[in-house]
């Protein structure tokens, strides 16, 4: 068998017997062994093609991707704002709706879903959760369940102070 170079610092230095890889394979010359080069130079080979043509890689594909657009749920608002801030008709209406659809999660002041009251989402954000709900949590959509007149009545309830809340 001939002896095998070793990639060290003197690349004359053949390696020794103990070091050298087991020829595998066809013949003891040609093994599976001897194949791992042409592999690694193929990969090498790819990796080059790749960033020559422009390819990005790694950090550098997620890096050049376009931000990703905030789902349009392709709701058209009847109202932009609120219509039944502060009327007291609504929000006893709004306190029915509530107890009977949210209660149940939300309390008074939270429970297994956050405490309303302190919400920082307002109007149509506010909304937009009620309709959409929310993944990833048990919040469910509420869109053909409720209207819209009905959701702001809710919330008008919701933000009204609770001691002035009938």
């Amino acid at each position: 068998m001939p002896s095998v170079r070793c990639r060290s610092s003197d690349p004359a230095a053949p390696v020794p017997a103990t070091a050298r890889a087991p020829a595998a394979g066809p013949g003891a010359e040609g093994g599976y062994a001897s194949r791992r080069p042409t592999v690694n130079r193929l990969a090498g080979s790819v990796a080059l093609a790749a960033a020559l043509l422009g390819a990005p890689t790694g950090a550098a594909a997620q890096a050049h991707q376009p931000p990703r657009a905030e789902p349009q749920d392709g709701y058209v608002w009847e109202h932009s704002e609120n219509p039944f801030s502060g009327d007291a008709a609504a929000i006893t209406e709004g306190r029915r709706l509530y107890r009977s659809t949210c209660y149940i999660c939300h309390a008074d002041t939270g429970s297994r879903g956050p405490n309303l009251r302190k919400s920082r989402l307002k109007g149509q954000q506010f909304l937009r959760i009620v309709i959409n709900g929310r993944k990833g949590t048990q919040m469910p959509a509420w869109k053909g369940k409720l209207t819209e007149e009905e959701m702001w009545k809710i919330l008008a309830f919701i933000e009204a102070p609770a001691d002035a809340a009938p």
